[in-house]
């Protein structure tokens, strides 16, 4: 995907979106600015939630 004009950095440049092994990204065509989106293949159940913490009393 392309997105016209849409740089934070430059002002002028082309984003394109594209993924890795890392994850999915966005580039500058023309200054190169890098924002990475997120990671591939995270779900629901992969997240790491705290366990509770029991009060003593």
């Amino acid at each position: 995907m392309l997105r016209f004009k849409s740089c934070p950095k430059c002002k002028s440049g082309d984003m394109v979106i594209d993924r890795d092994n890392y994850g999915s990204y966005m580039r500058c065509l023309q200054c190169g600015l890098l924002k990475y989106l997120g990671l591939p293949n995270v779900s629901v159940t992969t997240r790491l939630v705290p366990h509770p913490v029991d009060k003593a009393t």
